[in-house]
């Protein structure tokens, strides 16, 4: 079997015979959890089957979406994602690859003048060697980590026009902001809320803006020139934009990179995932780097409380509302640990909420001024006055859960529910960073007992807590 890669995206597959293909087929099929769940959703809707006679050709077409294939043929023949060659050698399939595409010469990048170099540490020149090995790759490394660095390292040694991508504007702002300190605005470009600068050597983009970019549009053909695309977090792209970014502008770019925290989905498309971003070649655990000095250790402290709530339906997401979210005996301890912490220990802390409404019902046991980061608010310089010691107390949703730079933070209270590594991680990553005066950080969790759900979902929480401290100290607090 042959495969032949004409493309930065595909390979196709040549001189293969039925029990390859049914080999193949078998390896490269997958499960999208996110249509099941809606399949099921919809299958379990007896109301529905009531009062809509055609009801079930909806349902017979949400099962049809859930199983999906990596093995895909057009007009000039069978091929599948340029990313997945790792998979295949993982199943022992055996192949010969010639690879057609053709990739830029690297060349000099200056540092603007007013910039300072910094020494990178030992992982990161790892990381950056270890892709600049390859065309198509992946890195895993923690939050805090330094994967900022990594990026402007591959800029600087490629000296290539690059197309960088973030998931959320939070992250695309601080990126935009080094790369402007490392090579000016004149080398740098921003796509996203309003900005459509992607004409410059380097464009920082957000990802939702990006895909919806199309054929016909100028801006598309200057962004499909690029010479390398990094794509960074891209475990928390929404599949189609992840699919309409690296298959459909970025299509035809040669020199394709990927750096994660947490390169997993949870949606069941991670053979879709590893297709695109290709195979990992370098990663470094939590432990190693606090052992080294470059992350702040974690103490873990549990507070094992009760439920006031009688609700017990099997709608997940408002038993974790009654229960978790709205606690009132959580978001009453939240508060007090906040005063404690912020006040009485004058330390920086962080109060992460998962919905803004719950802001409401933890407010009246504040007694400190704080700041609240969200989706409409400027969180780039709520975290910049956050750092600058402007005020102790920050409250934020997800807009500062992922990849915002809470260097200075000490505690950090989680408010969220469920179970998902990647937002537990994410989150736990706001205080994994090193700051002066600051060598640990402490995180706050919350164990409702008398819910079996909440439960369940802690206990998985704190499975991976332990991968990640051996301080880990559980108090009855109901």
């Amino acid at each position: 079997m042959r495969l032949i890669q004409t493309d930065p995206s595909f390979v196709y597959i040549e001189d293969f015979d039925d029990d390859d293909l049914a080999i193949l087929g078998k390896i490269l099929t997958y499960q999208d959890l996110s249509a099941k769940y809606e399949y099921n959703q919809a299958k379990n809707n007896r109301w529905a089957y009531l009062k809509n006679p055609e009801w079930h050709k909806h349902v017979e077409n949400l099962k049809r979406k859930i199983k999906k294939t990596a093995l895909l043929e057009d007009e000039n023949g069978i091929k599948t994602y340029s990313g997945l060659l790792g998979l295949l050698e993982r199943n022992d399939i055996q192949f010969t690859y010639e690879n057609l595409v053709k990739y830029p010469k690297t060349r000099t990048l200056p540092y603007d003048l007013n910039y300072t170099p910094i020494n990178l540490w030992d992982h990161q020149k790892m990381a950056v060697d270890a892709l600049l090995n390859n065309k198509h790759a992946s890195i895993e490394a923690p939050t805090g980590s330094g994967k900022s660095f990594i990026i402007n390292s591959l800029i600087k040694n490629t000296g290539y026009s690059t197309i960088v991508v973030a998931p959320y504007s939070s992250i695309a702002d601080a990126l935009y902001e080094s790369f402007v300190a490392a090579y000016g605005k004149k080398h740098v470009g921003f796509f996203g809320k309003n900005k459509k600068e992607s004409e410059k050597r380097i464009t920082v983009a957000v990802a939702a803006g990006l895909a919806k970019l199309e054929q016909g549009n100028p801006l598309f053909d200057i962004i499909a020139a690029k010479e390398m695309m990094i794509l960074d977090e891209c475990h928390f792209f929404a599949a189609s934009n992840l699919q309409k970014i690296a298959l459909n502008v970025g299509k035809n770019i040669p020199v394709r990179y990927s750096v994660s925290a947490t390169p997993e989905r949870h949606d069941g498309q991670n053979t879709l995932l590893e297709g695109i971003i290709g195979p990992k070649v370098f990663s470094i655990d939590f432990e190693s780097l606090v052992k080294k000095g470059v992350l702040a250790a974690l103490d873990f402290y549990i507070y094992e409380v009760e439920s006031n709530s009688s609700y017990g339906g099997k709608n997940s997401k408002r038993n974790s509302q009654e229960h978790c979210l709205y606690n009132e005996r959580s978001l009453e301890l939240a508060a007090k640990i906040a005063n404690l912490r912020a006040i009485d220990a004058n330390e920086p802390t962080i109060i992460l909420i998962e919905e803004k409404e719950q802001l409401d019902y933890i407010r009246p046991y504040l007694k400190i001024t704080f700041e609240f980061a969200h989706s409409g608010s400027d969180v780039t310089q709520q975290v910049k006055d956050f750092n600058d010691g402007k005020y102790k107390l920050l409250i934020g949703t997800s807009a500062i859960a992922t990849g915002t730079d809470t260097k200075v933070v000490k505690n950090l209270i989680l408010m969220f529910s469920g179970k998902s590594p990647t937002k537990f991680k994410q989150a736990i990553g706001r205080g994994t960073r090193i700051a002066p005066g600051k060598t640990k950080c402490n995180v706050f969790d919350f164990h409702v007992t008398n819910d079996a759900q909440s439960s369940r979902h802690f206990h998985q929480r704190l499975a991976m807590y332990q991968t990640l401290s051996s301080n880990i100290f559980i108090r009855d607090a109901s």
